[in-house]
């Protein structure tokens, strides 16, 4: 997708996940918000309940309160 926002010129491109050359890709004025694939999902669990309740209100529905992320981030702090 990043080619075609680059070809008509969006002003943003906001995506989970890019390769480090994409970035390179770039060097036209668009703003890049790599939000992360976990952060960029972590809300999807409670829409899709909205949705479904919505739509089936009769169903039962189970919500899981597993929560994983794989990545682990080191914040360096300064002095």
């Amino acid at each position: 997708l990043l080619p075609q926002a680059l070809r008509s010129k969006a002003d943003a491109f906001i995506t989970g996940e890019m390769k480090y050359h994409d970035y390179f890709k770039c060097e036209t004025n668009i703003l890049l918000a790599e939000i992360g694939h976990y952060e960029s999902e972590q809300y999807t669990k409670e829409v899709l309940h909205f949705v479904i309740s919505d739509t089936f209100p009769h169903s039962r529905i189970h919500i899981s309160k597993i929560n994983t992320n794989p990545i682990k981030y080191f914040l360096l702090r300064q002095k």
